[in-house]
């Protein structure tokens, strides 16, 4: 029997990261890189996020990603323009920056968060949910897989897709340190065409925008927590382990949580 604590000075005991603050900056809002934060600049939200929970304090801003064509759409920060980015829900509108930054040394300087991601092992994230009961998510996007995961961590529910998503995510775990994959993928992520059709694909057999859409949009409108199996860009650009999943949780559900007990 181990004993798990979840709390602000504490980092998630399985995978050794720690939890990440989210502080949604809306259209209208000035922003300041002051405290200690730097402008994000790289491929992926999922990358920022893997990176404050590493220790560093980043400002994301619609400037910042550079390869993922789904995150700025979902978080708000472009408008939508085509079939691909239309499909693309739920979704933030009129987004001007996000911060992201380690909760595992709060301090004054820090902004009081909207939500905490935290990334880990399937156990550990069955066990917060399990803590928050009614705090979860509820409705239709609670039983669409490619949305939320819950069904597959309540033991109520076998979801078949559960071993499509571990396949294809280790997978690209393995694939993604050579060359000739990421150069072929970078390519093919360029078209918008070929965006939509890998989108479908995700949809269908995959989770998809687990990070950006599950961990953050979703909690953040509809109030509750949500977790995910990660998706290929969070394997593929924010170096996430195919083993542990992602969960978004509104900040006043996460300071609930006490010390739970896990065998």
């Amino acid at each position: 029997m181990r004993l798990f604590r979840f709390c602000l000075e504490v980092v998630s005991i399985e995978a050794g990261t720690t939890p990440v603050g989210i502080k949604l900056v809306t259209t209208g809002l000035n922003t300041s890189l002051g405290h200690g934060y730097s402008l994000y600049s790289g491929p992926a939200y999922c990358d920022a996020v893997s990176r404050a929970s590493r220790g560093e304090k980043l400002l994301i801003t619609a400037a910042s990603i550079n390869r993922c064509r789904w995150a700025p759409v979902v978080l708000g920060f472009k408008k939508v323009e085509n079939s691909f980015e239309r499909g693309l829900d739920p979704r933030f509108e009129n987004m001007e920056a996000i911060y992201a930054f380690p909760l595992g040394q709060k301090n004054e300087e820090d902004f009081q968060p909207d939500l905490v991601i935290v990334r880990d092992s399937p156990g550990l994230i069955a066990a917060i949910f399990e803590e928050l009961a009614y705090s979860r998510l509820k409705g239709p996007y609670a039983q669409r897989f490619e949305m939320s995961a819950l069904a597959a961590i309540d033991g109520k529910k076998v979801v078949l897709r559960t071993g499509a998503v571990k396949f294809f995510n280790r997978l690209i775990y393995r694939l993604k340190g050579r060359h000739w994959f990421r150069k072929t993928a970078d390519m093919a992520l360029k078209s918008p065409a070929a965006c939509y059709l890998f989108d479908k694909f995700i949809a269908r057999f995959l989770a998809d925008m687990s990070v950006c859409r599950n961990s953050t949009v979703i909690p953040a409108l509809k109030e509750r927590a949500n977790c995910s199996y990660f998706c290929s860009g969070a394997i593929f650009w924010g170096g996430n382990d195919p083993c542990f999943m992602t969960a978004g949780i509104p900040y006043d559900y996460y300071c609930r949580l006490s010390r739970t007990k896990l065998d």
